[in-house]
């Protein structure tokens, strides 16, 4: 399962969630991320979910799960991080 996050602006992330083998998007990979809102959400058809990260300055934490797939987890530092 591969993953790609988008800033969308110092706020908003963009994450798609694609299956390494073929590129295409995966519905219903759920995204755990204690420092957005909201904190649990799944993927739409496209693969994709928009989650606020807020103004935070600390490391963001996700963890992506599906059922078919291995889970994978990734930490990224915000835009609006000095």
């Amino acid at each position: 399962m591969g993953r790609l996050i988008e800033a969308l602006n110092d706020r908003d992330t963009a994450v798609t969630v694609l299956d390494h083998a073929n590129e295409q998007p995966i519905e219903n990979a759920q995204i755990r991320c204690p420092r957005c809102v909201p904190d649990v959400s799944n993927t739409d058809s496209d693969g994709s979910v928009r989650l606020d990260i807020g103004a935070s300055t600390e490391p963001i934490e996700m963890e992506i799960t599906h059922p078919e797939f291995n889970r994978q987890t990734l930490r990224f530092m915000p835009m609006n991080n000095p």
